[in-house]
């Protein structure tokens, strides 16, 4: 409760049937949350998440929407978190700018996290939304839920959109083009 008011989560449940799997020559194969995963995130946590190949080429590609359930703080985080759980040393990240087409004016601002675990590197590009916001940092979550409760007495629903593939020739190149057909219909699952 808040301010005597219940509040109230009323974004719909993770439905992403809209982003295709198949998309220009990217085959997408769904699977579901890790058992890992399950084992420590809350219950109304839900996890989406496909391997898209390339015909030509044989480079995994995750792509996985993380959707908060009633507790966002202890729901949603930085990846960073679970990479350190899965032995995966952070070695480097930053921030850059992303235009999808159909999306906005704006560029899209996505994180970019190369981890390392024994030798092997893996690159994650994510960011955080819901209904209202897009945002590459997940204190924005935090901030906005919170003006939110206060004025509207409603929470929000934040997602973390991760695209995570190895560190290896063209991969990156390969993923940020499957972000770009994959955006549009992730974007608009939220952003009106």
């Amino acid at each position: 409760m808040w301010l005597g008011r219940p509040l109230a989560l009323d974004d719909p449940p993770l439905d992403m049937d809209l982003v295709p799997l198949v998309v220009g020559s990217w085959q997408g194969e769904e699977v579901g949350p890790l058992d890992e995963e399950l084992a420590v995130l809350p219950k109304d946590v839900t996890i989406w998440r496909r391997i898209y190949r390339k015909t030509e080429i044989e480079i995994p590609v995750e792509v996985a929407v993380i959707m908060s359930g009633q507790r966002t703080k202890a729901s949603l985080h930085d990846p960073k978190i679970c990479l350190q759980a899965q032995g995966w040393e952070p070695i480097d990240r930053d921030i850059f700018s992303l235009f999808i087409q159909g999306y906005s004016n704006n560029p899209l601002k996505v994180v970019r996290l190369v981890s390392d675990r024994k030798g092997n590197r893996a690159v994650s590009l994510y960011w955080f939304q819901s209904d209202l916001r897009v945002s590459s940092e997940r204190l924005s979550s935090f901030w906005s839920n919170a003006r939110r409760k206060l004025f509207e007495g409603k929470r929000e629903r934040w997602a973390l959109i991760r695209i995570t593939f190895p560190q290896v020739e063209n991969a990156e190149k390969d993923s940020v083009e499957l972000l770009q057909l994959l955006g549009p219909p992730i974007l608009e699952r939220w952003i009106q």
